[in-house]
């Protein structure tokens, strides 16, 4: 609705610096083609506003009421200078229609500051919304909810402090401000998404899943291949290790790393990720192998690398191979899943994600592994 108001501001402005010019015909005609344009545009603010006395707030709120009363009646009154035409160009003329552009850009003032005033408060999600493992948290900003959202079914803001407070509490601080910048972000910007779309009982969870897998790629897979490929390169040898090319901006690089570190591992089933419900245990999880021919010796020049690497994500490598290939991989399979068009992530891969990436009450997830120094679970 916003947005809309900027843009007929943005015409009337357009019209009034046309009004300085001498009256000719197509002047006058391109001025009626832009005012009936406003007018189309007005209609639809009306829709919306008849949108919004459609969902009024649970408990009625006489000042909300009267200020969408105003709100149409301004609409009213904008419809009605609209409405007078006359067709031979004039001075006059033009002078009029300038009027009527200097009456629509204060009502215009006045309507912007109404909506400033106006919030509708949205019902109440039934009692079987889907439970989640992430707390709702933050405001929303211009990079969270989608600009098509109808204001009838936003979900209430929410502080941005109290998530970056749940998130130290369920990470825990040290973790927390371990993690870079951008990673922050994304985890915030992640649990404003997820309490959007939970909101709106969306059934796609991709958007706020790849938020999650951004966190992996800058704590875990940029880093590892990063330094690996600097290793590699200062002992003048190939950069590539069984087959597989150590190339930081490799796309392929995050389902790499579980082969480089050991011979097996668990991952998931690709079949078992079409499911739109959750399998069982023994239907999800298989037995992940290396695609490359990772031999004896390439590991041993993977302990080389990770004994000698000064970083938090190196110890862990070293003392919980096993556990870490399977975390990495595990969230590989979710990633590669929203990287698919068309493809959901549903609800119950999402929950597992979350789960891998920042754990649940009952185990840590992957961050906490790595810049606590312990095993996940």
């Amino acid at each position: 609705l916003h947005q809309q108001l900027a843009g007929l501001q943005s015409q009337v402005a357009q019209l009034q610096s046309q009004s300085t010019t001498a009256p000719t015909s197509e002047q006058l005609q391109q001025k009626n083609q832009q005012i009936a344009a406003l007018h189309q545009q007005i209609t639809a603010l009306q829709t919306q506003v008849a949108d919004l006395q459609r969902h009024p707030p649970i408990t009625p709120d006489p000042q909300k009421e009267q200020q969408i009363t105003t709100l149409q009646q301004q609409v009213r009154d904008l419809q009605t200078q609209l409405e007078e035409r006359t067709s031979p160009p004039s001075m006059a003329l033009l002078q009029e229609r300038d009027r009527q552009i200097t009456t629509l850009q204060s009502k215009l003032a006045d309507l912007q500051a109404q909506l400033a005033v106006v919030q509708i408060t949205p019902a109440q999600p039934s009692t079987n919304q889907p439970s989640t493992p992430l707390p709702e948290a933050v405001a929303p900003d211009s990079d969270s909810i989608p600009a098509s959202s109808p204001l009838s079914t936003t979900a209430p803001p929410l502080d941005l402090a109290e998530v970056e407070r749940r998130l130290k509490a369920q990470l825990g601080s040290t973790v927390w401000f371990c993690l870079e910048e951008r990673s922050q972000h994304n985890l915030c910007r992640a649990l404003l998404l997820h309490h959007q779309q939970t909101w709106l009982n969306d059934a796609d969870y991709s958007e706020v899943g790849d938020r999650l897998c951004r966190v992996i790629a800058q704590e875990i897979v940029q880093p590892f291949f990063t330094h690996l490929y600097d290793f590699l390169v200062e002992r003048e040898r190939p950069s590539d290790i069984g087959g597989i090319s150590i190339d930081p901006d490799n796309k392929m690089a995050f389902g790499l790393v579980a082969s480089l570190i050991v011979p097996r591992w668990e991952t998931f089933d690709p079949k078992a990720l079409q499911a739109s419900q959750e399998p069982n245990e023994e239907q999800l999880y298989a037995t992940g192998r290396p695609a490359q021919l990772v031999g004896t010796d390439d590991r041993a020049l993977m302990q080389q690398f990770l004994s000698g690497w000064e970083h938090p994500l190196a110890t862990w490598l070293l003392e919980d191979p096993e556990d870490a290939a399977s975390l990495i991989d595990q969230i590989h399979y979710l990633h590669q899943r929203i990287a698919q068009d068309n493809m959901p992530l549903y609800e119950w891969q999402y929950t597992l994600l979350a789960e891998l990436v920042i754990g649940d009450d009952e185990q840590w997830g992957i961050l906490q592994a790595v810049y606590r120094g312990r095993q996940s679970g």
